[in-house]
């Protein structure tokens, strides 16, 4: 259950940066999740005692993080991500 909620949250975190999740399986040493990016495509993420995979990823070593993987999974997951960092130095700026 700690890996699945580990996940679930992670995921949870980063939805402004991939289209849709869930669940697909868990056990008591790894929880599996089927992300839609927002290129369109699903991929199965795992996350265990090694880190983040994916399977678009097997020959990189696990993540210290979901948003390591993502950003090496998916170009627009990297763009979403550059642009909260400009919105939140453009508020900055305003300050």
């Amino acid at each position: 259950e700690f890996y699945a909620n580990e996940l679930r949250s992670a995921l949870e975190e980063q939805s402004f940066g991939i289209n849709s999740f869930y669940l697909a399986s868990e056990t008591p040493y790894e929880a599996t999740a089927v992300v839609k990016l927002l290129e369109g495509t699903d991929v199965n993420v795992v996350l265990n005692i090694q880190g983040y995979t994916s399977d678009t990823s097997r020959e990189e070593p696990a993540f210290d993080s979901i948003e390591n993987l993502l950003r090496a999974i998916s170009l627009l997951y990297g763009m979403k991500c550059h642009d909260a960092w400009v919105d939140k130095l453009e508020k900055l700026e305003k300050l």
